[in-house]
């Protein structure tokens, strides 16, 4: 290996431990890298700058802009209030009104804005069945809110950090992944993933029947009507989210009428965005406060690591000593495991970052397809919901409400009421990736 690589191989495992032990804010950590790998010699101060505005930045922000919209003027609350309501009003039913209004937000926002968003709706359902932040009950939803929120992020490109960062990294290789063909792969396992969770926590682990509870019924009808006609900015809202999935989904028809290198993911995204500021519905700091700024300056450094690893020969280095022992057809479950394993006690993000361009790496080296590779470690990495250290949500839901209650008293409670439905998502991710996923790409 060249002197080079060496280095890069040292930034990257300094990297992956301040990342991934979370030793230092993301931001801070982005900064560090885009100075110093330019300052290493690996990659050039432009090309690291570059990678601010790439096009996956764009799509990212758009995307938080629209979403930010949404909170503003309770779009998400409505979307929540809606679902719920069409659905039923016995408890099981509730509970899935709950976790699919969770999810559907958390394929458009943050999964833990997401879960905020909707966590409101279920106090109030508490207060109407007097039901005990301390209560299993109240603990079944709580955990559904923590499931539906992580797992609905696997269905868009948007919806979750190594999403965006995988495709990212196979932009950077010159492998596009549009924003259909995720869903196309991805909305079948997260929403398959978080319809066995429902299923599994109500049937055994809570046994609850489907008897419908009237006060529940009613609170749910209130609810709704307060909700009254939307509003002039909450219809501008719904508008652009409308318009944003529309861009993103129908990206090739659309770069067939402007041309490829004229309309991309993040030009589709801002198209929406753009809108909401024309039509009066938010204003600069509402659009700056909405966009995790941290969040942008993490992908641009990953991706200037990425590029450092594969252009001091780094990651071919790495990539011919696990092909060596790994067999081709077994790479891509390899990564996958890899990852739901580090995500149980690191941020999933932070596991993308390090391992996807090894995954890139690796596949190409075998033989194996890198697509297929890098998706399926994206996919698996949200699957860090069986400890609370995996996911901001678990450490909310272990936190203090605003009187002083605990959502979850324990970590081992934590474990037990999860074990289940993480083990049933495990098998079905992993079986959906191994068999499923290589047809659809």
């Amino acid at each position: 290996m060249t002197p080079e690589g060496q280095r890069a191989i040292a930034v990257l495992v300094m990297a992956g431990y301040l990342w991934i032990g979370n030793v230092l804010p993301v931001g801070a950590t982005a900064f560090l890298l885009l100075s110093l790998l330019p300052l290493m010699g690996l990659v050039t101060a432009k090309d690291s700058m570059a990678q601010l505005a790439n096009d996956t930045n764009f799509l990212v922000m758009g995307g938080f802009v629209v979403a930010g919209s949404m909170s503003i003027y309770g779009l998400d609350k409505r979307i929540a209030i809606s679902v719920i309501k069409r659905i039923g009003t016995s408890i099981p039913k509730v509970f899935l009104g709950v976790m699919v209004s969770c999810a559907f937000l958390s394929m458009w926002m943050s999964n833990t804005v997401a879960m905020l968003c909707v966590l409101p709706i279920v106090l109030g359902i508490f207060r109407v069945m007097n039901i005990k932040p301390g209560d299993s009950l109240a603990k079944m939803f709580y955990m559904g809110l923590l499931m539906s929120a992580v797992l609905g992020g696997m269905s868009t490109i948007v919806g979750t950090p190594p999403n965006v960062y995988c495709v990212s990294t196979l932009a950077e290789a010159g492998i596009e992944v549009s924003f259909l063909s995720w869903m196309v792969v991805g909305t079948p396992i997260s929403w398959g993933s978080m319809l066995l969770s429902w299923f599994f926590m109500y049937k055994f682990v809570f046994k609850l029947s489907m008897k419908k509870d009237p006060a529940l019924t009613q609170y749910v009808n209130d609810e709704y009507a307060k909700l009254g006609k939307m509003g002039k900015g909450e219809l501008i809202s719904a508008i652009s989210l409308v318009v944003f999935i529309i861009m993103l989904m129908f990206k090739d028809f659309f770069a067939g009428i402007f041309g490829a290198d004229f309309y991309t993911n993040g030009i589709a995204a801002l198209v929406p965005a753009v809108f909401l500021f024309i039509a009066g519905a938010v204003n600069w700091k509402e659009a700056v406060d909405s966009i995790s700024w941290q969040t942008m300056l993490f992908f641009s450094s990953g991706l200037v690591l990425s590029n450092a690893i594969k252009g001091t020969g780094a990651a071919a280095w790495m990539a011919n000593g696990i092909s060596s022992f790994c067999p081709a057809a077994l790479i891509p479950l390899m990564f996958m495991l890899m990852a739901v394993v580090l995500t149980q006690f690191s941020s999933n993000t932070a596991v993308a970052a390090v391992f996807l361009p090894v995954a890139l790496a690796t596949a190409t080296a075998a033989g194996a397809n890198p697509t297929i590779t890098c998706v399926c470690l994206a996919l698996a990495s949200s699957l860090g919901f069986l400890t609370p250290i995996g996911t901001p949500i678990g450490v909310i839901l272990l936190g203090k409400q605003v009187d002083g209650n605990s959502y979850i008293d324990e970590p081992v409670e934590y474990f037990k009421y999860n074990f289940i439905p993480f083990m049933v998502c495990f098998v079905f991710v992993i079986a959906y990736c191994s068999l499923l996923v290589p047809v659809l790409i």
